[in-house]
């Protein structure tokens, strides 16, 4: 398997719960989403100009996006 990212471990398991927890004193949740949903999500944030790789790699941990898709679309979208 893919070795898996220390961000990627602090974003979506310390982060995600941070912000699960800020928001569950609000009406809103972190939306779920299916797997196709998920691969379209992750190559739009990684296309779109002006957005920090920072901010990305925040936005992919909190939404859950697998480790597998996140590597896959992100790697060749990062070299290119």
């Amino acid at each position: 398997g893919l070795p898996i990212s220390p961000f990627y471990l602090i974003t979506t398991r310390i982060l995600r719960a941070v912000v699960e927890k800020l928001i569950s004193r609000t009406r809103f949740k972190i939306p779920a989403m299916r797997s196709r949903e998920r691969v379209k999500l992750s190559v739009i944030l990684r296309i779109i100009p002006g957005i920090p790789f920072f901010i990305q790699h925040c936005l992919l941990g909190l939404l859950e996006i697998p480790f597998r898709v996140y590597s896959i679309v992100s790697w060749p979208i990062q070299m290119a």
